[in-house]
């Protein structure tokens, strides 16, 4: 509040709030009357916290005629601020007085100043201050879109230089973010391993994941296209691996739908061993051979002169019918035996195709593969090779199924390598 506190009870409100989970404390006089600062200051500074030093606004700097608060006032205010060891300044616009263009002027002059992080709090009371806040950002934030970090250096100073076709930028910490190879379209590249890989990271092998699989599937040609509720297994030199539900689709390529995407990985994976990798589809998922057998041999003795491609109607889609007729050597307009039976029932619950490999990055959603995680604090996504340098997301060497979990580490990582990042700029 604004009322005056003695220095103890200042102390120990900040220890206790601090106690609580309290990380960045605010400190400003409303006269900025610096001696009304010091003991807080000193404080946070003390529990090791963030301090964000404020200004607080008055008068108009563009006004040569208002001479008392003047842009000099606020920068040396600003620069004795950090000198006491303020992490960030706030310009403190309390009664929203602060014009647009006073506000792009006084935050580009205090960037030069000043090197700690600036923060703007306004009020909207005269209807101008979304323009003072736009104006502010454009003269204090660097944004650089669509720009390629092509190389990092680290300095002498313990900065990082940050090389791009418009020339270098600096910076105290670097966050890797790049993401992986999957969906080049949209962004995906190889820039982040080379720019990790230049400080001694380790590559762990990429390749394609949530991904069609290409397979032989000459026996299903005439179904390309065909969609149908599915088991899939994925076997591993005959061993299943790996098995899920859901629709598949036959393609001209090989195999695809949710629970291809699913077992890809696991696929992916066997073939990059030099493993024998086969998928075993089961068109009549939770029914097995010894169930679909009595089936078809009860439908055979109800219509027991039936051709064999109609005795599937209201089975199997007329295509696929075909594919498994053919697969087991039965004409279509056969009629069926008890031995024909045996083989449809164990083709149609264990249909098996081999594995080829995966379809290209273009189509995959996530990347296997990726830096090393060994190489990472996983507290603080802290690269333990370089400080100041942190990574995030699918550049790192994990990878999840479908269902928002690649996503959800995406969002995670990135959010602890930023609280880190910030703790290593202000804290340490």
């Amino acid at each position: 509040g604004y009322t005056n506190y003695p220095d103890n009870v200042i102390r120990e409100f900040i220890k206790e709030a601090a106690r609580s989970g309290i990380d960045v404390f605010r400190v400003f006089d409303a006269l900025n009357w610096l001696p009304g600062m010091e003991v807080a200051m000193d404080e946070v500074l003390n529990q090791d916290k963030i301090c964000q030093a404020s200004i607080c606004y008055t008068g108009d700097i563009l006004d040569p005629k208002r001479d008392k608060y003047t842009l000099n006032y606020y920068v040396k205010m600003a620069k004795e601020l950090e000198r006491r060891g303020a992490h960030m300044l706030c310009i403190k616009d309390m009664s929203g007085v602060l014009k647009p263009y006073a506000a792009k002027k006084l935050v580009s002059t205090l960037k030069q100043e000043i090197g700690i992080p600036i923060q703007l709090h306004t009020h909207d009371t005269s209807g101008n201050q979304v323009a003072a806040c736009l104006l502010a950002a454009e003269a204090g934030v660097d944004v650089r879109c669509e720009t390629r970090i092509t190389a990092i250096h680290p300095s002498k100073d313990g900065r990082f230089s940050l090389v791009h076709k418009a020339g270098k930028d600096r910076a105290d910490a670097v966050i890797i973010a790049t993401g992986g190879e999957a969906a080049p379209k949209l962004g995906g590249t190889r820039d982040g391993y080379q720019l990790l890989g230049a400080f001694g990271h380790t590559l762990i092998e990429t390749a394609p994941g949530i991904v069609q699989l290409n397979a032989d599937i000459s026996s299903l040609k005439a179904a390309n296209g065909l969609k149908r509720d599915c088991e899939i297994a994925i076997q591993q030199e005959n061993k299943t691996i790996v098995r899920d539900y859901g629709e598949l689709l036959i393609t001209n390529y090989g195999i695809s739908g949710p629970p291809v995407l699913q077992c890809a990985g696991h696929a992916v994976r066997a073939l990059a061993k030099g493993k024998k990798v086969h998928a075993v589809i089961n068109f009549f998922p939770g029914k097995d051979y010894k169930h679909m057998l009595e089936l078809f041999r009860a439908r055979l003795a109800a219509h027991p002169t039936r051709s064999a491609e109609a005795f599937f109607v209201g089975l199997l889609p007329r295509l696929l019918a075909q594919c498994a007729l053919k697969a087991v050597g039965v004409k279509s307009q056969s009629t069926l035996d008890d031995k024909a039976l045996e083989r449809l029932a164990n083709k149609l619950c264990a249909w098996r195709v081999n594995i080829l490999g995966p379809r290209t990055f273009s189509e995959a959603q996530v990347t296997l593969g990726g830096i090393d995680t060994a190489d990472f604090d996983p507290q603080t996504m802290a690269s333990w090779m370089m400080p100041g340098l942190y990574a995030c997301g699918e550049v790192l060497d994990i990878d999840g199924d479908c269902g928002g979990y690649n996503l959800q580490w995406a969002w995670s990582s990135g959010r602890l390598a930023g609280a880190s990042a910030a703790d290593y700029l202000f804290i340490d």
